[in-house]
């Protein structure tokens, strides 16, 4: 929102707000649900997640 408006620099008092703004657009039911499904926490998938790991032996 604020680089749209070519705002580039904020004080310590404007990072507040302009933080809890982002933060509430972007924890959404919809956002927290993605997260797990990507980590392949639900649905439960071990398998999902293991094969993102970078192993070498």
């Amino acid at each position: 929102h604020l680089i749209r408006r070519s705002i580039t620099h904020i004080t310590k008092t404007q990072f507040f707000p302009a933080f809890y703004a982002a933060h509430q657009a972007a924890i959404t039911e919809s956002n927290i649900r993605g997260g797990f499904r990507g980590a392949g926490l639900a649905p439960f998938d071990p398998e999902n997640v293991i094969s993102k790991l970078n192993i070498r032996l």
